[in-house]
């Protein structure tokens, strides 16, 4: 039985195809297989650490009415409305002794608890809590007690970008 020249086609297109698909799958395989790490690697880069003043200042605001002991308090939970400005929606928060409120906000955690984010203040920091680095291998740093973080960019002085990382 002869096949129509329509029959021809769709069976050379079809073959094509194939063969296509065939030549491609190792590379669909070998990106598959590495886009989770690439994506992991990149991701501190992908994520922008800025949240605006106006919404720092209604969480410090939140937090200033629940009367805070002094001392450290890990993963404060924010308020449904603002827990978007976190990656986990807490934040972890520094009351002084004389009463002044420093809060954490991580916009990036990594696998090992590393992360990047926010440190944002009700009072400008004191030159002594915030220690100057020499370069690369010592950035600048908050040292508050049992508070410490790297300082990735200053905004104001009350306003740091930061990061945490244990290598």
């Amino acid at each position: 039985m002869r096949k129509s020249l329509a029959q021809v086609k769709v069976r050379r297109v079809l073959l094509v195809a194939v063969l296509i698909v065939l030549a491609a799958l190792p590379v669909l395989l070998l990106v598959i297989q590495w886009a989770p790490f690439v994506l992991l690697a990149f991701q501190s880069s992908l994520e922008k650490p800025h949240l605006s003043e106006n919404d720092l200042e209604l969480a410090l605001r939140e937090f200033r009415g629940q009367r805070f002991e002094p001392g450290m308090h890990f993963d404060v939970v924010l308020p449904p409305r603002l827990r978007p400005m976190t990656k986990m929606g807490t934040v972890d928060l520094f009351r002084t002794a004389d009463g002044r409120m420093i809060v954490l906000f991580k916009t990036s955690i990594g696998w090992k608890g590393n992360y990047r984010g926010i440190v944002f203040s009700d009072t400008p920091l004191r030159s002594e809590e915030v220690v100057s680095g020499t370069g690369r291998d010592r950035p600048s740093s908050i040292l508050i007690d049992n508070f410490q973080t790297f300082i990735r960019k200053r905004i104001n002085d009350r306003h740091y970008e930061v990061f945490y990382d244990l290598g």
